[in-house]
């Protein structure tokens, strides 16, 4: 029995006209047989008359460099090759001389095509007498897609001897490996897996099976992109005579089953078909982290199959805590009036979800009545972890500018005392009512003075004064002054 199997649109008719054929990886071909007969084959060879011409188109399936022989014994040969973008070149026989073709296997034409792209040969002249033949031949390099030192490789995977003949079951055995040029790991293709479609990349995958079919040692042949590798299978013709083996207890992934083997030529076959089991977890133990303001907490609990010589285990995540990113004060300042004052503490996860008061603990400085600065810190408990700390201020009570007096060049601001939890004053004056520019700043280091004179002003200028208080304290051991708010400007204009 013979059997050639290729992959997509094939060079049915081209086979017809063509003598001798290595095997290409071309896409579909057409033959123009012209209907007027303009050449007839004979003897698988093209013959022509004067004035008649064949034509050949195709598309090759790889870039590579394609050869036109005429093995012929006729004068005035001729061809040409026309180009996808309409470039026509026109050959002769590089040896003709006279009448006769001295190298008759010598290239007529050679050209590098590209994939993908439609090329015309066209060959014509005329015999030297009626009835002789010109052969016409297209052989193709290869690619050089591949790389030298693992190419393409074929082998039947798993079972290699066959009882009776049965291309569909060879075939569903075959296994390719290429290799191409700058890949880190071959090409692994199966027929079986190809949907019917015997191709690679695009590029006909052609299984030549032809002459296989008599019992003992079959050959193979798998050919692509000019490529060729061999496959072999033994052919066995005889009824099988099972035994029964040992049965394969199931697991929890596979099935469970009785082998039966030939006792002629080793066939094995699987009987008594047992499911899976499937696993069967148990808890094995739990863990917890728990969630800081920078990091996601979690608890988990992992399972484990309970069945022996299983070792699959999962983790299932029971319950997730957000980070804890949104702790704030709900105020950062006071202004002292004698009484205990605190902020409110608000604490939210990642998610926008307060906490409960269980989660977490505050923390208030000592002595939160007087002028100072103060901190307060939140501390992580339970299911999360960490701390914050954030500060507050009780300002000094501000004060009012009483009236401001012009002088020479200069003025007198005098303003309401001011001496509980006050260390002292600043005046500031500026020409701009809204003092973004020019401002100038006086200290009163004593919270008895009620007046400050400033002097060597400009002359009949309108200058706007405001004051506020400030106290010194210790923060961290250094002196920080903490301030009240300005008081309400008023102006005034220096005499000259």
């Amino acid at each position: 029995m013979k059997k050639t199997i290729r992959l997509g649109s094939f060079l049915l008719a081209f086979l017809l006209l063509v003598c001798t054929l290595p095997v290409t990886a071309w896409a579909a071909t057409t033959v123009d047989l012209n209907q007027n007969y303009l050449f007839r084959p004979r003897d698988n060879a093209f013959s022509f008359g004067a004035g008649e011409t064949a034509t050949l188109t195709f598309t090759p399936q790889y870039t590579a460099d394609y050869t036109l022989r005429l093995n012929g014994h006729k004068k005035n040969l001729h061809a040409s090759l026309k180009s996808p973008d309409g470039t026509v070149t026109d050959f002769e026989d590089p040896n003709h001389e006279g009448t006769t073709v001295l190298n008759h296997t010598c290239p007529y034409l050679t050209a590098k095509l590209e994939k993908g792209k439609t090329y015309t040969y066209s060959v014509w002249g005329y015999t030297a007498a009626k009835g002789a033949t010109v052969d016409v031949n297209f052989t193709s390099s290869q690619s050089g897609a591949l790389t030298e030192e693992l190419g393409l490789r074929a082998y039947l995977q798993g079972k290699t001897v066959f009882n009776g003949y049965n291309p569909q079951a060879v075939l569903n055995e075959l296994k390719l490996l290429v290799g191409f040029k700058n890949a880190t790991q071959p090409l692994e293709w199966y027929y079986k897996n190809a949907g019917g479609v015997l191709s690679i990349n695009g590029v006909d995958v052609i299984v030549d099976m032809s002459g296989c079919g008599s019992e003992g040692m079959n050959t193979m042949s798998v050919y692509y992109q000019g490529y060729r590798a061999e496959a072999k299978f033994e052919i066995r013709s005889h009824e099988h005579n099972y035994e029964a083996g040992d049965s394969v207890l199931p697991t929890c992934t596979t099935a469970g089953y009785t082998p039966y083997f030939c006792t002629i030529c080793a066939d094995e076959v699987h009987r008594d078909i047992v499911p899976a089991l499937g696993h069967h977890y148990k808890e094995k133990s739990r863990a917890f982290t728990q969630a800081t303001t920078s990091k996601d907490g979690k608890r988990t609990a992992t399972y484990a199959c309970t069945r022996t010589g299983c070792k699959a285990t999962y983790t299932k995540t029971l319950q997730t805590y957000y980070k804890v990113n949104n702790i704030k004060l709900s105020k950062t300042a006071y202004t002292y009036n004698g009484k205990v004052q605190k902020p409110s503490v608000t604490v939210k996860d990642s998610k926008g979800k307060a906490l409960k008061s269980t989660d977490y603990k505050i923390n208030y400085t000592k002595g939160t009545k007087n002028v100072g600065k103060y901190t307060v810190k939140v501390t992580l408990k339970g299911n999360y972890s960490g701390s914050k700390s954030m500060t507050y201020n009780i300002n000094p009570k501000g004060t009012s500018v009483s009236k401001v007096t012009a002088a020479k060049k200069g003025f007198k601001v005098t303003w309401k005392k001011q001496a509980t939890q006050t260390t002292g004053y600043e005046v500031q004056y500026s020409t701009a009512s809204n003092f973004k520019k020019g401002n100038k700043t006086v200290t009163v280091s004593k919270n008895k003075t009620t007046s400050k004179s400033v002097s060597k002003l400009s002359a009949k200028k309108k200058y706007y004064v405001r004051v506020r208080t400030y106290k010194a304290v210790k923060v961290n051991g250094k002196n920080v002054k903490l301030y009240s708010g300005w008081s309400v400007a008023k102006s005034v204009t220096t005499k000259k």
